[in-house]
């Protein structure tokens, strides 16, 4: 008796030298897919009352419990978030940022926060001030399947060197990022934040719509857990001033997260 053995198809072999390059087809078609985007917005960037800037923004996060130091505040949590920004307008330096928090989860998905946060700006042509902010927030993590989402409303109230009034301001930020199916430690990410100023102060803030920040982007997750996440992409920041001529700045974003 003759047995026959099979040989692999020319369109097997094929299928399976191609299997990597196919996820990097994958991984090319998604950021082709984010600048579509961004050149769809771009006729709405462009416009000619607005002042275009570039720049980079890099921001390192870091948020926990208290579990180590009693069982009993587990549900007591920490936050800290450190912020580099640069612009090309202003030299490198722009601004840089620190801002402590604390919260109590009321669920798995939902948690309470206040915080504290101290920022310097150093603005081209104009002279360099210190902000102190107190900051509260409600915040809203869910998932949807493979889909995970962030909803943050916060409130602020602003203390400036250049003034003497006290600003307050409503933040609104929606997340939304999904894993591709080829590899769960990649993410396609983007979120929008929208800034209202509730009140008009002595060091320029008018009551109103104050800024926008959008940003479309890629995440890595170092772990199984997600303690370790990197997200790069671009961020468009717009910035209404009604006293003049607004701000578009196109921005790379480099964000690190640990939990």
């Amino acid at each position: 008796m003759v047995t026959e053995i099979a040989m692999p198809t020319s369109s097997c072999v094929s299928a399976v030298h191609l299997a990597p390059s196919s996820n990097l087809a994958r991984v090319g078609a998604a950021v082709g897919a984010l600048l579509v985007l961004v050149s769809l917005l771009a006729p709405s960037l462009s416009r000619a009352d607005l002042d275009q800037n570039g720049g980079g923004w890099i921001m390192g996060m870091a948020s926990g419990n208290f579990e180590r130091v009693d069982s009993r505040l587990e549900r007591a949590r920490w936050w800290l978030d450190v912020q580099g920004r640069f612009r090309d307008d202003s030299d490198g330096f722009h601004q840089s940022l620190v801002r402590p928090g604390l919260g109590l989860d009321v669920s798995e998905e939902v948690s309470v926060w206040a915080g504290y946060a101290w920022i310097r700006t150093d603005p081209e042509g104009g002279p360099r001030s210190d902000e102190h902010r107190i900051w509260q927030q409600l915040l809203w993590v869910p998932r949807w399947g493979s889909v995970s989402g962030q909803s943050r409303t916060r409130l602020e109230q602003r203390f400036v060197s250049t003034g003497d009034d006290v600003g307050w301001r409503l933040r609104e930020f929606v997340k939304l990022a999904r894993p591709f199916s080829f590899e769960p430690r990649l993410s396609l990410v983007g979120y929008d934040e929208v800034f209202f100023d509730l009140n008009d102060t002595d060091f320029g803030q008018d009551a109103g719509f104050a800024q926008n920040r959008l940003f479309v982007g890629l995440a890595w997750r170092f772990d199984g857990a997600g303690r370790v996440v990197a997200e790069l992409g671009y961020l468009n920041q717009f910035i209404d001033v009604r006293s003049g001529r607004g701000t578009m700045n196109h921005l790379v974003s480099l964000n690190l997260f640990l939990k």
